[in-house]
C-alpha cells in the first residue's frame, strides 16, 4: 500500500457489503484496495483508472510525489474551454487563437492579446450575464460593481472568507 493513502476516504468492508452486496465487494477486494478491512477509495481510483490527473500543475506534481508508481497528469480544474468560455471571449479567441477550441494548451497564447480587447470582451460578457440574471430572477446587478459568485458550491477550501477579512482592500 502506498504511503499517504490513510488520509483518503475509507469505508469499512462490512458497510460496503451492506450497501453494494457481497459479490461487488468481492470484486473490489480483488483490486487490493481494502487493507485492514477498509475499502480505500484513493487506492481504488488509482488502480482502476486509465488516466489520472491533478486539478492543477502543482497538484499533479504533489500527487505524483505521493504516488510515484502512477502516471499523474495535470489539467486546470477540468475546464473544457470551448463550453466554459462566454460568447464574447469565444469571439475574441477565435480572432487571435483559432486553435483554442481543439486544444486547451493554445490558451497560453491569450497572454499576447491586447488588454483593451480583453477588457471589451469582459465588459460585454458581464453585460450579458447581468441581463440573463435579471431575466431569470428579476434581480438587477450593476455593471460597475465587482460581483463574486460560486457556480457549483461554496466549498470552504475556496476560502471565500478572505474577501471579508479586509473589506477596504476589496472595495
Amino acid at each position: 500500500m502506498e504511503v499517504g493513502l490513510a488520509a483518503f476516504d475509507q469505508f469499512p468492508l462490512d458497510l460496503a457489503r451492506e450497501v453494494l452486496g457481497a459479490d461487488w465487494v468481492g470484486i473490489l477486494e480483488s483490486t487490493h484496495c481494502s487493507p485492514f478491512d477498509n475499502l480505500n477509495m484513493a487506492a481504488l481510483a488509482l488502480r482502476c483508472s486509465r488516466y489520472i490527473n491533478g486539478v492543477a500543475m502543482r497538484h499533479g506534481e504533489i500527487s505524483h510525489d505521493m504516488f510515484p508508481n502512477y502516471s499523474i497528469h495535470a489539467i486546470t480544474n477540468g475546464v473544457h474551454a470551448a463550453t466554459w468560455v462566454s460568447g464574447p471571449f469565444q469571439e475574441l479567441y477565435d480572432r487571435h487563437i483559432p486553435e483554442w477550441r481543439e486544444d486547451n494548451l493554445y490558451m497560453r497564447y491569450a497572454i499576447g492579446i491586447n488588454v483593451a480587447e480583453i477588457q471589451q470582451a469582459h465588459a460585454r460578457a458581464k453585460r450579458e450575464m447581468i441581463q440573463a440574471i435579471a431575466k431569470d430572477t428579476g434581480v438587477q446587478f450593476s455593471e460597475t460593481v465587482a460581483t463574486i459568485g460560486f457556480a457549483r458550491r461554496a466549498a470552504t477550501y475556496k476560502r471565500a472568507d478572505l474577501f471579508f477579512t479586509d473589506l477596504y482592500r476589496c472595495a
